[in-house]
């Protein structure tokens, strides 16, 4: 993990990025944020009024004034990113909401599924041509060279979280420090390294231009802080954007259990694979069976599921997403 994080001496707050998850996420119960809405209640100096309710009995009504004022640091930035999730600018959005706690100058959240990384949303406020092309090279093969890739699958279990930060020093693979830092001219890296109970690991990087010069201690706390809120705020949006995105085998699998626990083992995992676009010899490679089994539960899955083929089945598998 040296070869991933290395602060400068006597920086304790870039330090804490090291910290495992627990610790990141240990003030996901603070009630902080709760306290600015409560803050923002205010009851109306009037008469307590009662209103018949369904059953014509007269109930008591209390009514309070919400402050439209969400200008408070945690209340704010927690209302404006709740706005942002599910939405085709969750990237751009983010990257302006983190504007004044990072001053950050790019922004990319991946998800690493079965066939590599899935692109969930970018931006930059630099140049734009560089940086789509190495959104492009990254996507294409690059992602291999990358630390945090082996850090997804190798070191974090699944429902664990990882805060890392690289300097452009740090990157050892040339083809990859050319096309990802030299060209668009990137100082640093923060990442929020994050996998999900499927397997699927969850990317949401900050960068830095050497114009702007790397990330500051100031930088470090406030990232620490908000560790939390971006983990919850980028999974949210994943599971959103996930019924737009092409289904993996994994998450099929889990849909379908949940959803048809009438379903046999075999007949979830058939019926995952053909959602999930493999063949009938796929499957079987996959799952260590003949064609002609895979064959055989597929048609029992059809049948326990009232479709008549792969269309209606992928058609009640969105339906009931």
């Amino acid at each position: 993990m040296d070869a991933l994080f290395r602060p400068p001496a006597g920086d304790n707050a870039a330090r804490r990025l090291m910290a495992p998850s627990s610790l990141l996420t240990k003030d996901l119960g603070n009630a902080r944020p709760i306290q600015h809405i409560t803050r923002g209640l205010t009851l109306l100096g009037c008469p307590t009024k009662h209103a018949p309710g369904a059953s014509g009995v007269l109930c008591l009504m209390r009514f309070l004034r919400v402050a439209a004022d969400t200008s408070g640091a945690g209340s704010g930035l927690a209302c404006q990113l709740i706005g942002a999730i599910g939405r085709d600018d969750f990237g751009p959005r983010l990257l302006r909401l983190l504007q004044e706690p990072l001053q950050a100058d790019l922004i990319s959240s991946l998800v690493f599924a079965d066939c590599g990384p899935v692109l969930l949303g970018h931006d930059t406020l630099a140049e734009r041509r560089a940086e789509a092309r190495a959104v492009r090279g990254y996507l294409s093969g690059c992602f291999r060279e990358d630390p945090n890739t082996k850090v997804l699958s190798d070191d974090l279990k699944p429902g664990t979280s990882m805060a890392v930060y690289m300097n452009k020093a740090d990157v050892r693979t040339l083809s990859y420090r050319r096309l990802c830092y030299d060209e668009p001219h990137i100082a640093d890296r923060l990442s929020l390294l994050h996998k999900t109970r499927l397997g699927e690991g969850m990317a949401l990087n900050l960068y830095r231009c050497e114009t702007s010069g790397p990330f500051q201690a100031e930088h470090f706390d406030a990232f620490t802080e908000l560790a939390p809120l971006l983990q919850s705020a980028s999974l949210r949006h994943y599971e959103l954007m996930a019924a737009r995105l092409p289904a993996t085998f994994d998450r099929a699998l889990l849909q379908l259990t949940e959803r048809f626990p009438t379903l046999t083992r075999r007949e979830a995992q058939c019926a995952a694979g053909v959602i999930s676009g493999l063949t009938a010899d796929e499957i079987a490679l996959k799952l260590g069976i003949k064609a002609t089994s895979v064959i055989t539960h597929r048609k029992r899955a059809y049948d326990r599921l009232g479709v008549s083929g792969q269309r209606e089945l992928i058609g009640l598998y969105h339906a009931a997403a």
